[in-house]
């Protein structure tokens, strides 16, 4: 039998606070990205850890996989507040880019976006590791491959 994690989804904010110039920068970043980090916390603990992501740009929303079992699948499931970044790995200190966030995580409860949003995650994923490996991933094909879940 094969274990499939959990989907879950994050909402951060972020277009209530900017001008539309500056959403379409950071949604550009967001495209040419594709793993988040996060942060999860309660009272008396805190974790973080990375997931590969899709971004539905229309809903700024996040859709990732993880155990709802693990240290950070539980912190999130007793408090849905997040936090966390998108960042690149840069070669020097001029280079550093990133976003940071802070947004509502939750699971995802309904069984046909659940199910949209494994398969847009695996699509992309496979499809993006598969180029990987055979050294034909450029930023047009990844940005190609990130596409909204809703139409």
């Amino acid at each position: 039998m094969i274990y499939l994690p959990e989907c879950w989804y994050l909402i951060a904010p972020i277009h209530f606070l900017m001008k539309k110039s500056e959403l379409d920068i950071i949604t550009d970043y967001i495209k040419n990205n594709h793993v988040i980090s996060f942060c999860c916390y309660t009272e008396h603990d805190i974790w973080a850890a990375n997931s590969f992501y899709i971004f539905d740009q229309e809903n700024v929303c996040f859709y990732f996989m993880t155990d709802p079992g693990t240290r950070h699948g539980k912190l999130a499931l007793a408090n849905p507040v997040a936090a966390g970044t998108i960042n690149g790995q840069p070669s020097n200190i001029q280079s550093i880019k990133g976003l940071q966030y802070k947004g509502i995580i939750a699971l995802i409860s309904d069984s046909t976006e659940r199910q949209q949003a494994y398969q847009a995650l695996f699509q992309l994923h496979l499809r993006t590791w598969s180029r990987i490996k055979l050294g034909i991933l450029n930023s047009n094909t990844h940005q190609e491959l990130h596409r909204p879940l809703r139409t």
